[in-house]
């Protein structure tokens, strides 16, 4: 009975909290009972097919579990090594062929999401490898599109129990382990995706490397070592510190407490990772009959010389614990044992959840399935934590359970982000459409995690700058690699209650493809760059249509960052590029009123397929780029009959509609078509008067938070949209009163 009651919970919070979620029951998931607030953990009917000592989260939203051998020594003296991938949709698992024993290796994601998964097993212990195991030297990427390996070339070293940590540039940097003959390396190598760089040594005070070392990159590109690693160590070997990679020099991080006991404690970067905090928790040591520590350590690395501070302890002592971050910008601890399970450490079965902001922990429901040594924890993309694993010494534990976090039983409906692009450049504005209960608070990059031995130093969230816009949000991309590396991400909205979105997959990579900046267009065809803050100036655009002493030029529109399209008084499209860019195509289906001056305004889609010419009336007439399809007719937009009094029109980046500015300053909104969101009503930012310059334009910043007006000497008036900032501009020309020659504006 008790079941029954517990199974129809979990299906309403299914049906109406989680939204996206497919119910438990066509999961086969056997819910745990929790108050509503502490969070709950199922079991999934299926359990794993292999030793899932390695977990990947994959774009797809699959996950991978790599065993290899999976610690069996008979596995491997018969070449069963073994992979599958779990889609927690559907509860179904898929084997896949696994060419070498992958068992020990590490594995980090490339920047085109492939995963780079180097070194393994050789042979397990014996007399030709100091009683140790010997590493491998192979290397694979698994594609998760075609679900197979795909051979790359061999590392220089043999490796068991390394780190892989990407870097800035993309490429991984790989450290530590075991070689062929069961001693420890000593040297680093990076892959491009095709090649290895020759060994590199370390500094002198990191020359004994310990295995599986916690490495962060940092926003100066340094690496943090933080103490944690597998099989144990003290920081009397390998202290805690920053790692200059190109130099060689090591700036040593004092202060960590039990540093003897911090073999697979968990390390992770604090989220947001603008912060630049990177936290220790618990630990132990694999070789040594000694108590697990409950003691946590956080070291601020904003500072010029950081020092370790002593965190808020954990409930309970526990090693092997997986610490996952969550997209409301929390950190969720589970699993983990008393002592090393060489020494009958048993299951601590305790999860909290840290919250950085305040520096304190939250208790939350316990799980059900003991996790050990050779377990993980990965993050979903619907927000629930998935845990797999445990080894406590022959035996292997394949249940699967899956905590769902107590921002999905808040009982309100959760965020959804829908359209909106997939790929992402740094720097770059990007709209998505969402629906919420409540006003969204943050958004958030969330890193898929790669993870094994309590470790994935590739871990991270990022938050993201965004705007509210008439259909949804507008984001604005982190500018820095070091911050954000290059790679595929988990995109999610969190509303002011504290609940997420389901993650949209975003691929983020390259330098921004989108302006920063834009042009004041003269009377006579001059186009003149300026800056928005974050960016630079655009080039000068020397060969573009020009009339010298002829005020006939009458607005400007920009097409992608390359190129665009000037607009007469006739109503003439004249198109134009930036020096070394291909001209932008022809446009058809526009009016032209030969002889009369009284064309006023264009705007390009989004898209690049058309746009509209805005006429002295306020008529709005649309137009094809190429062969593009004909725009669909505006909503809302106003009309002055046998009044010349429309100056400017602009469009939305999210394409749902844009503003009309009058020769009083006003701005008009309007839609594209009858059936999207209605535009926001913005404040009038201008009021010309009898000595003000005329209105001669209008223009939207890219995030879609605000625009800008622009009168007749290049004076620029912002207002905001949907409560938007404006960002200040720089290099925007100026004429003397005497000289109102400005005529349009855009971005």
């Amino acid at each position: 009975m008790l079941r029954q009651v517990c199974v129809r919970r979990a299906r309403r919070v299914a049906a109406v909290v989680t939204g996206a979620l497919v119910s438990l029951v066509a999961l086969g998931l056997t819910p745990t009972a929790g108050a509503a607030t502490d969070g709950s953990w199922t079991v999934t009917a299926t359990p794993s097919d292999v030793r899932a000592v390695y977990v990947a989260l994959l774009r797809t939203g699959k996950v991978l579990l790599i065993a290899g051998s999976g610690n069996n020594r008979d596995n491997f003296a018969a070449g069963s090594f073994t992979t599958s991938i779990w889609d927690p949709a559907t509860g179904n698992l898929k084997s896949v062929p696994t060419p070498w024993d992958a068992f020990c290796a590490g594995h980090a994601f490339m920047a085109d999401g492939r995963l780079l998964v180097v070194g393994g097993t050789t042979a397990y212990p014996g007399a030709a490898t100091n009683n140790n195991n010997a590493g491998s030297k192979q290397a694979y990427l698994f594609d998760p599109i075609t679900e197979t390996y795909q051979p790359v070339a061999d590392a220089h070293l043999a490796r068991w129990y390394p780190t892989v940590t990407e870097l800035g540039d993309g490429r991984q940097f790989v450290l530590a382990g075991l070689d062929e003959t069961g001693h420890r390396t000593t040297q680093s190598e990076i892959f491009d995706g095709s090649t290895w760089t020759m060994p590199k040594s370390g500094p002198s005070a990191y020359t004994y490397q310990p295995m599986y070392p916690a490495l962060h990159l940092m926003r100066d590109g340094r690496l943090f070592y933080s103490g944690v690693n597998t099989f144990g160590s003290t920081g009397a070997d390998y202290p805690a510190g920053l790692w200059n990679i190109t130099t060689n020099a090591y700036q040593v991080v004092p202060g960590l407490t039990d540093d003897s006991r911090r073999d697979q404690g968990a390390s992770v970067m604090l989220p947001p990772a603008q912060d630049q905090r990177v936290m220790v928790m618990g630990g132990g040591w694999q070789s040594v009959d000694v108590d697990a520590t409950a003691s946590t350590a956080i070291a601020d690395l904003k500072q010029a010389n950081p020092v370790y501070q002593p965190g808020p302890p954990m409930d309970v002592a526990k090693m092997y614990v997986s610490a996952v971050v969550l997209p409301d910008s929390t950190v969720f601890e589970t699993g983990g044992g008393t002592k090393s399970v060489q020494f009958d450490g048993t299951p601590v079965y305790s999860a909290q959840i840290f919250h950085p902001k305040t520096n304190t922990w939250t208790k939350v429901a316990s799980p059900t399935v003991g996790r050990l040594y050779h377990s993980s924890a990965v993050l979903l993309p619907d927000g629930r934590v998935a845990t797999f694993g445990s080894n406590p010494k022959t035996s292997f534990e394949m249940r699967i359970e899956v905590f769902t976090p107590p921002y999905l039983q808040t009982g309100t409906a959760r965020p959804t982000v829908t359209d909106g692009p997939t790929e992402l450049h740094y720097g770059d504005y990007g709209a998505f459409t969402t629906t919420q209960a409540a006003p969204i608070s943050s958004v958030v990059l969330v890193r898929p995690e790669a993870t094994t031995h309590s470790s994935d130093p590739n871990q991270r969230l990022v938050d993201v700058g965004f705007t509210q816009t008439s259909t949804g949000i507008s984001v604005t991309m982190p500018t820095e690699s070091n911050l954000a590396p290059p790679g595929w991400y988990m995109l999610y909205a969190v509303d002011a209650n504290g609940v997420p979105s389901v993650a949209k997959w975003v691929h983020l990579a390259g330098a921004s493809a989108k302006p920063r900046g834009g042009y004041v267009l003269d009377g006579w065809g001059g186009l003149h760059p300026f800056a928005l803050a974050g960016g630079s100036a655009p080039p000068a655009v020397p060969n573009g249509p020009y009339w010298p002493g002829w005020d006939i030029s009458r607005a400007v529109a920009r097409r992608g960052t390359t190129g665009g399209y000037l607009l007469d008084g006739w109503g003439g499209i004249h198109p134009w590029a930036q020096p070394g860019a291909a001209m932008p195509p022809l446009t058809s289906g526009t009016p032209y009123w030969a002889g009369w001056d009284i064309a006023r305004g264009i705007a390009v889609l989004p898209d690049r397929t058309g746009g509209y010419e805005l006429d002295g009336y306020g008529g709005i007439h649309p137009f094809r780029i190429g062969s593009g399809p004909m725009p669909p007719p505006v909503t809302g937009s106003p009309y002055w009959t046998g009044v010349d009094r429309a100056r400017g029109i602009t469009l939305l980046p999210d394409g749902s509609g844009g503003y009309v500015v009058d020769s009083i300053g006003k701005v008009w909104p309007f839609r594209i078509g009858s059936t999207k969101p209605a535009v926001p009503v913005v404040t009038r930012p201008y009021v010309p008067g009898s000595k003000g310059a005329p209105v001669r334009g209008v223009a939207v910043q890219p995030n879609q938070a605000a625009g800008f007006v622009l009168d007749a000497v290049g004076g620029l008036h912002s207002f905001a949209i949907a409560g938007g900032t404006a960002l200040a501009t720089s290099g925007v020309p100026t004429w003397p009163v005497t000289q109102p020659i400005a005529r349009g504006i855009a971005i």
